[in-house]
């Protein structure tokens, strides 16, 4: 095990709440000719050749603001790993899983504002477990245009059955350690 992999797993695992105010252009990725397939919680999944970024949707403006999240964490060499989106129509899910081997931390972009459902009060959130310490913690986040929410790659994460059709951006960055 390299220094950077040793030193990965002495970080807590974390999440970051934050606004992008110009969400809306990435609406447009689902207009695209683009690759996809069908995931196991029925979620529809698209993306360009290799999972490059959308550079014809966001020249980088969106890339360095999520730089700007992260710029207080030990990470250097921040660069972009994939880009995906993801339209969940009604009553997919998306299963928990991680980003996992490597240095990395996953993206999610809300384009959708949740739609209230009283008898499905947490339809179609995505939630998340972490692990510190042997202290396990559950975090939950209702969808709203805008929103996101930066994981780190170790974070199990999914999101509940939706109750209406819902919209995600989602990218994957990777990273060597800098100075703790």
């Amino acid at each position: 095990m390299d220094f950077d992999d040793y030193a990965h797993t002495l970080l807590p695992m974390y999440y970051i709440e934050t606004k992008y105010n110009n969400y809306e252009k990435f609406k447009k990725l689902f207009e695209l000719e683009a690759e996809n397939h069908r995931d196991s919680g029925d979620s529809l999944v698209f993306y360009l050749q290799n999972f490059e970024y959308p550079a014809i949707i966001d020249s980088g403006e969106y890339k360095n603001f999520i730089k700007t999240c992260v710029k207080h964490l030990p990470y250097k060499n921040v660069k972009h790993k994939k880009s995906w989106w993801v339209d969940y129509p009604k009553h997919s899910y998306a299963g928990l899983h991680s980003h996992q081997p490597g240095r990395q931390f996953t993206c999610v972009l809300f384009l959708d504002d949740y739609v209230d459902d009283e008898e499905h009060p947490h339809a179609g959130y995505l939630y998340a477990v972490l692990n510190n310490g042997n202290k396990i913690t559950y975090e939950e986040w209702k969808p709203e245009a805008g929103k996101l929410i930066i994981l780190d790659g170790r974070v199990w994460h999914g999101t509940y059955p939706t109750r209406q059709q819902r919209k995600v951006f989602v990218t994957d960055f990777e990273y060597d350690i800098g100075e703790f």
